[in-house]
């Protein structure tokens, strides 16, 4: 079987190292989550070798298969864990940071992801594509893709094509989560002094609704600065950046937005991470 025929997971396994590489991605990826202040408390109770021996059959057999593993058994083992968007999206980047020293690269990394997500439906590398045109239209400013073919999203009975645009709402439904996401971050202690000192909110609300409309593949078009520019000086730092996301989770659920776009949303967010902090 050439590289042009092989499925997907399994040329992951193979890039990946087969089982010994999985073990070693394993083995980082747990002790990495075990000293992740948001997620160690999950962890202090656990037998780590077992944990870890569990992992790598996980991702072994979701890997080293024709198809992705059944998830039934991962289910079960978070059922009632109630994790929240901050543990995942820190979930989601000790992941990449141990893929990323384990010598993969960023569309293999991402690829990964969406493979052994439960709730992605497309191809793991037109996800990957997806998501980065997504981050380059709000980095740059320059999105008009309401053309762009869109994501794909099924439900338990029918699969439908539409944009990650359409699943907010488009403009009313973005309008009324960037509202929400203002209320949100001008009640959080952790972020709200960023916001105290602006005059023309108005300006701002509308500066945020053009940028998400036109990222997740509206017609609108950002005039803006780009992240990196708008966040220069700022010195945001790490608490500040998981409490903005965890407003644009809450924000996102209480406008009713599912499960599976808020977790798109979320993996989009927290890759601008490094755009934002400490800069």
């Amino acid at each position: 079987m050439d590289a042009a025929t092989e499925p997907l997971n399994a040329c992951l396994y193979r890039r990946m190292g087969g089982a010994a590489g999985i073990a070693t991605m394993v083995d980082g990826m747990v002790d990495r989550h075990a000293a992740n202040p948001l997620l160690a408390r999950r962890f202090r109770d656990c037998d780590l070798p077992q944990l870890k021996a569990q992992s790598v059959a996980f991702f072994s057999t979701c890997l080293g298969a024709s198809c992705p593993a059944d998830r039934s058994n991962s289910s079960l083992a978070h059922a009632g864990m109630q994790f929240d968007g901050v543990e995942l999206a820190a979930v989601i980047e000790d992941i990449g940071l141990t893929l990323e020293e384990n010598g993969l690269d960023a569309a293999d990394i991402a690829a990964l992801t969406a493979l052994l997500s439960p709730s992605r439906v497309h191809h793991p590398s037109e996800q990957a594509r997806e998501h980065e045109q997504f981050r380059h239209d709000l980095r740059t400013g320059e999105a008009n893709a309401a053309s762009r073919q869109s994501n794909k999203e099924t439900d338990m009975s029918q699969a439908t094509t539409t944009t990650l645009y359409d699943r907010l709402g488009r403009r009313d439904g973005i309008t009324r989560i960037t509202r929400e996401l203002i209320k949100n971050h001008l009640a959080n202690p952790l972020v709200n002094r960023r916001y105290a000192q602006i005059e023309d909110m108005d300006r701002v609300e509308r500066n945020v609704i053009d940028f998400f409309c036109a990222g997740a593949g509206g017609p609108e078009t950002y005039h803006g600065k780009d992240l990196v520019a708008t966040h220069r000086g700022m010195n945001v730092n790490e608490q500040e950046f998981v409490a903005v996301i965890d407003d644009a989770m809450a924000a996102l659920e209480t406008c009713d937005v599912d499960l599976s776009t808020r977790n798109e949303v979320l993996a989009i967010l927290w890759s601008m991470k490094a755009e934002v902090i400490r800069i």
